[in-house]
């Protein structure tokens, strides 16, 4: 995870402010591409739905939905070179019908948090990115005229423009619903098998209860008392 340069040379060649100031200006394509894919799905669907077609389709949008969702937090994080959240996957689809499908999808709450974080990506971009077109020049006069004359400035622009993709991509990801990490069934027995063995193993090596003897022979004998 980086973080924003002090220093006129390491904000022009560690490629920081490339990846802010993409991620910045994505927003607003990824917007309008969200908006454009899912208007068209959702209204061919809805309008198809008094025949057969129409319910696959809706089912199909809200899918796409909670994918792109998914996909553009992981995209986004990757270009920052953040750690992505771990998104929960609360649906468990084998064997159930059409409308089974759709039901299930509906009464998730991962659906409606997955559209929300998509419908404020347009927005959301449009004004990432028209700050981001806004604070370039600045980031050219600090790194260009300013940095080769020894002004120190602490790089303040390109400070400034890390905070805001970091807080646009930090922000919009608390819709969406990370899972908690818990230890998994196979993991637990496999825990239990070992304890097991552990306690036989221990069982084994135990010394049972008993005395030695001296034999008619004259040896010394261990005698088990059981």
């Amino acid at each position: 995870m980086n973080n924003p340069p002090h220093h006129w040379l390491d904000a022009l060649t560690d490629g920081q402010w490339v990846r802010d100031w993409t991620s910045l200006n994505a927003n607003l394509v990824f917007g309008i591409f969200y908006w454009t894919a899912l208007s068209v799905v959702f209204g061919l669907g809805i309008s198809l739905a008094i025949v057969i077609i129409g319910i696959p389709l809706v089912l199909l949008a809200f899918h796409g939905a909670r994918s792109l969702a998914a996909l553009d937090h992981q995209v986004t994080a990757a270009l920052l070179n953040r750690a992505p959240r771990i998104i929960e996957e609360d649906l468990d689809m084998a064997g159930s019908g059409l409308l089974g499908r759709l039901g299930m999808v509906l009464r998730s709450a991962r659906t409606w948090r997955s559209l929300i974080y998509l419908a404020l990506k347009l927005p959301l971009g449009a004004l990432t990115a028209s700050v981001a077109w806004t604070l370039l020049p600045f980031m050219a006069f600090e790194a260009l005229i300013l940095g080769p004359l020894t002004i120190n400035t602490g790089m303040v622009t390109f400070r400034l423009l890390h905070a805001l993709a970091v807080f646009a991509h930090e922000g919009s990801a608390l819709l969406l619903p990370e899972r908690q990490q818990r230890p998994s069934r196979e993991k637990a027995k496999h825990d239990v098998r070992i304890e097991r063995l552990e306690v036989i193993d221990d069982e084994e090596d135990a010394e049972p209860p008993g005395r030695y003897v001296l034999t008619d022979d004259g040896e010394i004998e261990f005698k088990k008392r059981y």
